[in-house]
């Protein structure tokens, strides 16, 4: 098996360095020179590398990953043949493509190389927040994916092929990928990241068209139903308490608290494989440290209540979790208050993802929640507790656990999930239940929901509580529909006077006396086919085959 590494040639009295390739197979061995050179204190002999002292460090980087792309990809195209590629057939190989030069322009280079530079620039950025970086990571390797399966069939990609042959082939391999019109957008976003790096580096503006397509998707898909907690399931989450760690006792005349038993029913303790009590959460315990000692809670205590903080309050997760208390500010005693003996107050903090000011009032739920985690904690202490290694929890973890949560709690209401593809069709319709799709980003969007229905602000009120600074993003997070029938028909109320008669006046429908006209088997069909773009084939299929066992 042929084996190929990069290794390089040092000459001292010369200070220079010429990195080269050099490919083994059957005892023999060629070497492959990438054509640049640099100075011995630039070169890198553990990372293979030219470093930054270099003043064209990432040309040359960029020359010898390139080369070393076009190897890789001749004796694993050999490999994947069963053939094994000798040293003789490098050589003849190298020799049908262009030599590696020295350019002024890297507009030459493979544009998977300068995506990879770009990233790599990309996560150094320590500017950049950490959760930014790694969301880019993950969005521009679908970037890479797609090229890496595009050259398989096509030559090397240089910059000029991202044109509108890439895009729409781009759009269509990532909606194949099941992914919702907003994140396909996104990954085009990424794209033109890149753009703009490419067209400071090398002075040639370069920029990635959006199919008109996507852009018809993403409008239907902004209009989607969005998951969020009605006023009586959010009650619902508040009200149950059997996660808590401590329970309050009556004990001669005077309230004590003590450990409770109730958590034991939904979480198991850890080392126990017994699955007949359906449990598949363990049970963890959360430190936090007052004046008055540690104060323990179960993990999942800790993550209802965020959530619940999260809907009551309207921020993100990445702003709830890091809230501390000085972020609380104490107003005067109100009579328009709904918390006990008038209290009246509100959170005030800086968005970490827009970086502007929220300043959502307190409420009931969010004042009892404040009250519970601020005992004993001075003003710059965080208000939820950190994990026993001293971290924050992770919103990968919390939207793990709060699914399972609310399906204890039973939140069962049914969620209709549509599959948007190019063009704003649909794809699949899946029916979920309510629990299956809850996430942080459903605390925010409970929050303005309910606050939009309460009435008792204006959209200006609400976007300066939710630190909103453009309504149409805003408005995007709750849509009116099934709501708006409980409203006053008040047009029509002018335009008809209504007596509503006693029931011995009222007129009674006889429904025994309607008759319905019987349709033919081929107006049941056409019916069907009106419908067909709506539902699944396999729907389909049930639906003509039992129209035509029964006709009538």
């Amino acid at each position: 098996m042929g084996s190929l590494f990069l290794t390089q040639k040092i000459e001292k009295k010369e200070d220079k360095v010429s990195p080269h390739f050099t490919y083994f197979n059957n005892h023999k061995k060629t070497k492959i020179f990438t054509g640049i050179n640099c100075r011995v204190t630039d070169w890198d002999s553990n990372k293979k590398k030219v470093k930054r002292s270099d003043k064209d460090y990432r040309l040359k980087n960029l020359q010898i990953d390139t080369l070393r792309t076009k190897l890789e990809t001749l004796v694993n195209r050999y490999k994947n043949n069963d053939v094994l590629l000798s040293t003789e057939q490098l050589k003849l190989e190298l020799k049908k493509r262009e030599k590696v030069k020295q350019t002024a322009s890297i507009s030459s280079l493979p544009v998977f190389n300068l995506i990879k530079e770009w990233l790599e620039n990309y996560m150094n950025n320590e500017l950049i927040k950490q959760e930014t970086r790694n969301s880019t990571k993950s969005k521009t390797n679908d970037v890479l994916n797609f090229i890496k399966e595009r050259e398989k069939i096509n030559d090397t990609l240089l910059i000029d092929d991202l044109d509108e042959e890439f895009s729409r082939d781009f759009m269509v391999w990532l909606f194949d990928k099941d992914l919702a019109p907003s994140s396909v957008e996104k990954r085009f976003g990424v794209l033109n990241q890149f753009c703009g790096w490419y067209s400071k580096v090398s002075k040639e503006y370069h920029k990635v068209e959006k199919p008109k397509e996507l852009q018809k998707s993403v409008s239907i898909g902004k209009g989607e139903d969005k998951p969020f907690l009605k006023n009586d399931e959010l009650q619902k989450i508040y009200n149950f308490t059997d996660f808590n760690f401590l329970t309050p006792k009556i004990k001669n005349g005077k309230t004590e608290w003590i450990e409770s038993e109730d958590y034991h029913k939904y979480l198991k303790l850890k080392g126990d494989t017994r699955t007949k009590d359906n449990k598949d959460s363990i049970v963890e315990y959360i430190h936090d440290k007052t004046k008055y000692g540690l104060q323990t809670y179960t993990s999942y205590e800790v993550y209802k209540d965020l959530f619940v903080f999260l809907c009551s309050v309207g921020c993100r997760y990445s702003d709830g979790i890091v809230m501390k208390l000085e972020n609380f500010y104490h107003g005067e005693r109100s009579s328009n208050s709904t918390i006990k003996d008038g209290v009246e107050g509100f959170f005030k903090y800086y968005q970490k993802k827009t970086k502007t000011e929220a300043i959502p009032r307190v409420n009931e739920v969010s004042f009892e929640i404040y009250k519970k985690y601020s005992r004993g904690k001075k003003k710059g202490d965080y208000l939820f507790p950190l994990t026993t290694n001293g971290n924050f929890i992770s919103d990968i973890k919390f939207n793990k656990h709060i699914k399972k949560i609310c399906k204890i709690i039973g939140l069962n209401r049914q969620f209709v999930v549509r599959t948007i593809g190019s063009s704003g069709k649909e794809l699949t319709r899946e029916g979920k239940k309510l629990y299956e799709v809850m996430k942080s980003h459903v605390g925010r969007r409970t929050y303005i929901y309910n606050m939009v229905m309460d009435g008792n602000f204006t959209n200006n009120e609400l976007m300066t509580m939710t630190g909103h600074k453009k309504t149409e993003v805003f408005q995007s997070y709750f849509k009116l529909k099934e709501e708006i029938h409980k409203k006053p028909n008040t047009p029509f109320l002018k335009l008809h006077k209504t007596i509503i008669k006693d029931d011995e006046e009222v007129e009674k429908l006889n429904v025994d006396g309607f008759t319905i006209p019987k349709k033919t088997l081929k107006q049941k069909l056409e019916e069907l086919d009106a419908v067909k773009d709506m539902i699944t084939k396999k729907e389909y299929d049930e639906m003509r085959s039992d129209l035509l066992k029964n006709p009538f």
